[in-house]
């Protein structure tokens, strides 16, 4: 038997995207746009595929059942009938090999509609995920603001002032006295501190729910891998440059502005 479409599951996934919108930042609204464009795309795929199948499940079971008949009418009242004997022949040898095509072309059908369910569940996974790490993303204004210092550069696409080629900045710069304590965004585990080629000397932090947030251009940090420091924590000091900062939620790099506390008065 032919598995039914999981239309109320795709139903079920796009309207969780239309509820976690008002949430999210634009490049997670990207991402959802995303999924729901393939997750309506691969519903009509297996739709299309489901449909062929159908059909020729239909012509499979009428050609059957045609040969069948031609089979119980047997070949014995037209032994005078050489001509009519060869034209039964004939038509159960078509009929046989109208069966053999079609259920070679059934197995292909069942085949592409099983690689289409695969690709449709992994989509579906995909939406749970984004949706349950929206759901657990931080709130507006609710990381600690490393530094006291105003945005110098911002999130997103920008010009090289010298070259004009267009770039794009995946986190915020953050004006910083020399020396300055460089404060941990949010309560979560170091996975790095130490170098990294283009930011320096950076603080890694893990915050669970998917969320790391990225610190660099530090003198020097005050922390280790592995270890846990709360939020508002000092993990390093600044070199005297701005500093960066760098949100990431499932892997993908966010807009921090809208989440770290204002800038101080």
């Amino acid at each position: 038997m032919r598995r039914s479409r999981a239309g109320s599951a795709t139903a079920a996934a796009l309207a969780s995207f239309a509820a976690a919108v008002a949430l999210a930042d634009p490049p997670s609204v990207a991402i959802e746009d995303r999924l729901a464009a393939e997750l309506a795309a691969s519903d009509k795929t297996r739709a299309a595929v489901d449909e062929k199948l159908g059909a020729r499940e239909r012509d499979l079971r009428r050609r059957v059942r045609a040969l069948y008949k031609l089979t119980r009418a047997g070949t014995a009242p037209l032994w005078v009938d050489e001509r009519s004997r060869a034209d039964l022949v004939e038509r159960r040898a078509v009929a046989r090999r109208l069966i053999l095509r079609d259920l070679a072309e059934r197995r292909q059908l069942v085949d592409e509609l099983g690689a289409a369910d695969v690709a449709h569940g992994r989509l579906l996974a995909e939406a749970r995920l984004l949706r349950l790490v929206i759901t657990q993303a931080p709130a507006r204004r609710s990381l600690a603001r490393p530094v006291p210092g105003r945005v110098v550069e911002r999130f997103g696409p920008y010009r090289d002032p010298a070259t004009r080629v267009p770039l794009v900045r995946r986190g915020i710069a953050l004006q910083a006295r020399a020396d300055e304590g460089v404060l941990a965004p949010a309560a979560g585990t170091v996975l790095h501190a130490g170098e990294v080629r283009g930011l320096g000397t950076t603080v890694l932090l893990d915050h669970g729910a998917g969320v790391v947030t990225i610190l660099g251009r530090l003198a020097h940090s005050r922390v280790s891998p592995g270890t846990w420091v709360e939020q508002g924590a000092v993990v390093g000091e600044a070199a005297g440059e701005p500093i960066y900062l760098e949100v990431r939620r499932a892997g993908h790099a966010v807009d921090p502005e809208p989440l770290i506390a204002r800038d101080s008065p």
